[in-house]
């Protein structure tokens, strides 16, 4: 049973959800001003379109106002910046995206003892076993999945090995200490492993690292299974991502949450995705995976039986 705290809380919200047009308000924090974030910015006003009011706040402006609102009922942050100057400041429920597990996490530790709220998370990288399913889909005769591994996700890299056992596959990690160790450790992994499969890092893949990743993988005869379409648009052979669309339905069903039950739901991985496919990559290597509607279809069918 809720506690009377709770249900006040609850019904507080659910009456300025109702009211919105007097002025209920959901406050989002982009972290800069670069397109990939205004895009989640503007999915995000049109999925609470009808339902309350959207108030942007860029930190790349020096001039904005960061305070919220005496109506708002939560903070929506992109990008890890906006969710750090959020949990420093912010007496709201926050929900963060764009942020990998491994980095909320992180700065989750880092607040504990200071938390006076609830705070979550949809995560930007997928479920590992997701990226597991697509790897037996598309190389069904891969044996050893290459992976390139940051003290931070040290975790996600063991939690791979399990996941990969259980599937008939060994995962090979290297270690990467700085940015500038990326490509010895490449040169080791690679004669080790069938595929290198990219776990989300801005220190590893960036668009410093990104074309020689991709080229010595190539060299290799290897494939990568990326993190996002432009990674598959530079050559990478696929990528199941989530779009900025459908992380912004699943922000709102959080929110309808929060106001009927008083709670956002705990940090979760994204429920839909979308598969990208490089077929110049596949002919180069010899491979003929099938379009991306179908092994989609197949991921979520796969999903479903677990």
């Amino acid at each position: 049973m809720r506690s009377p705290l709770r249900r006040g809380l609850a019904v507080l919200l659910l009456a300025l959800w109702a009211g919105a047009s007097t002025g209920a308000q959901i406050d989002v924090v982009l972290s800069d001003d670069s397109p990939v974030y205004a895009d989640a910015a503007q999915a995000l006003q049109e999925a609470f379109s009808g339902l309350a009011s959207v108030r942007l706040t860029n930190l790349s402006d020096p001039e904005a106002d960061r305070r919220p609102g005496d109506d708002t009922v939560l903070l929506v942050t992109i990008g890890a910046r906006a969710l750090a100057a959020t949990l420093e400041s912010a007496r709201r429920p926050i929900l963060g995206i764009a942020v990998t597990r491994s980095t909320f996490e992180r700065m989750i530790r880092s607040a504990e003892g200071r938390q006076t709220r609830q705070v979550s998370t949809i995560f930007l990288d997928q479920p590992l076993a997701r990226q597991i399913n697509l790897v037996k889909l598309l190389l069904p005769g891969a044996q050893r999945v290459g992976v390139l591994v940051a003290a931070e996700n040290a975790q996600s890299a063991k939690l791979l090995e399990a996941l990969a056992d259980g599937s008939g596959l060994s995962v090979a990690a290297e270690g990467v200490g700085s940015p500038q160790d990326v490509y010895a450790a490449l040169k080791r992994l690679l004669p080790r492993s069938d595929l290198l499969l990219a776990i989300p890092d801005p220190a590893i893949y960036n668009s410093t690292t990104l074309h020689n990743i991709l080229l010595s993988a190539l060299r290799a005869n290897q494939p990568v299974i990326a993190t996002s379409p432009s990674f598959v648009r530079a050559g990478a052979l696929a990528a199941v991502y989530t779009t900025n669309a459908q992380f912004a339905r699943q922000v709102a069903a959080a929110a309808q949450r929060l106001i009927r039950q008083g709670s956002l739901p705990p940090p979760e991985y994204p429920r839909e995705f979308e598969i990208a496919v490089n077929s110049a990559t596949a002919a180069s290597l010899g491979l003929s995976p099938d379009e991306a509607v179908r092994l989609r279809a197949q991921l979520q069918a796969m999903e479903r039986e677990r």
